[in-house]
């Protein structure tokens, strides 16, 4: 039942492009992962500031690396007061096989503005489902298997949902639309 609620969840979510803020409840979300520099963040790393989180998996052959490489030139692209409230954040599915050292090997070519989390996988997938995303894993830690995955941001502020984005939005498309919805 929860694996087909995240199908139909991200069947909408791809079918409309991005979900109305009035669509979250303002809950704050609760986490402890590790980031890929072996430190433990909680949700309270992003108090009061705004994070831009993205699900997806080191051994994705397409849509993760161009969607950290994007996310990377909108690091650049962003003017200096987003740049202060904002942090960019890639959330593994896969944390039996992306493990921080990975983690951080996969993710130096993007430079350091985004922060990669990894931790058991209860965790990983309980923030996941706070946050509306899909992760269905076809493995169990060993060998080569997809990772299916919402491919939309969510834009937390507080620990709370704002908004999701579909990550189809060119830079200037993002740099508009993070305007937007982040109030200083």
């Amino acid at each position: 039942m929860r694996t087909a609620l995240r199908i139909l969840g991200l069947s909408c979510l791809l079918a409309f492009g991005s979900v109305s803020p009035s669509a979250f409840a303002a809950a704050p979300i609760a986490f402890s992962l590790t980031d890929q520099d072996g430190r433990t963040v909680t949700e309270k790393a992003f108090s009061d500031r705004y994070a831009l989180v993205f699900f997806g998996y080191t051994h994705c052959p397409d849509i993760c690396p161009t969607t950290l490489y994007e996310l990377s030139v909108l690091a650049d692209a962003l003017p200096a007061h987003l740049k202060r409230q904002l942090s960019m954040v890639f959330v593994t599915g896969d944390p039996q096989r992306d493990t921080p050292e990975v983690l951080k090997a996969y993710m130096s070519p993007f430079g350091d503005k985004i922060i990669g989390l990894s931790g058991p996988v209860q965790s990983v997938d309980a923030l996941a489902w706070s946050l509306k995303a899909v992760v269905i894993r076809h493995g169990d830690g060993t060998g080569d298997y997809p990772v299916d995955h919402s491919t939309n941001y969510t834009l937390l502020h507080n620990g709370a949902i704002v908004t999701q984005i579909p990550n189809t939005l060119t830079t200037d498309e993002m740099v508009k639309r993070l305007g937007e919805m982040m109030k200083p």
